[in-house]
């Protein structure tokens, strides 16, 4: 299993233990009245969010992912993911409501991986062939990490469950 350091400088270990693609969709951009030169810059827009897994020691975070003109006006491809990680070396505490935190690092790495893992998975799935001249922009999973902790808050009173 990969190791990951934490911000306590404990070491966990991890591996990807499922990837499931939900969804996928391609507009043909010409069908907006767009031209190829109008594509980029890509604009990203992601929704995640975690999801509390059966196994005390697996999560799974869900991404949704949709790219988009360079003015934001039209949905051009998306996808949509889950992916579940079993974790060792790591206490996992989730709130009623099954929202968790993470460390930082340990939050990082994983997004990290999924966002490999959905560039992957866009080239092996879109098939107009401008999208795949498109550079896509660096994602920084620091940034993701971030979206995630709004997006699943963790109040300081969290108990096992």
């Amino acid at each position: 299993m990969p190791q990951a350091k934490t911000d306590e400088k404990k070491t966990i270990q991890y591996k990807i233990a499922e990837i499931k693609k939900l969804a996928h969709y391609e507009n043909d951009f010409r069908e907006f009245g767009l031209n190829e030169n109008e594509l980029e810059p890509m604009q990203v827009q992601f929704t995640m969010k975690t999801i509390r897994d059966e196994s005390p020691n697996s999560i799974s975070i869900y991404m949704k992912v949709d790219f988009l003109d360079k003015e934001q006006r039209f949905n051009l491809f998306g996808l949509t993911c889950i992916y579940r990680f079993e974790i060792k070396g790591l206490e996992i505490k989730f709130t009623k409501e099954g929202t968790f935190q993470l460390p930082k690092e340990a939050t990082r790495q994983f997004l990290s991986l999924i966002i490999s893992g959905v560039r992957g998975m866009l080239v092996a799935v879109n098939t107009t062939p401008e999208y795949h001249k498109i550079l896509l922009p660096l994602i920084d999973p620091d940034d993701l990490a971030s979206e995630l902790e709004k997006a699943n808050p963790f109040p300081s009173q969290a108990t096992d469950q």
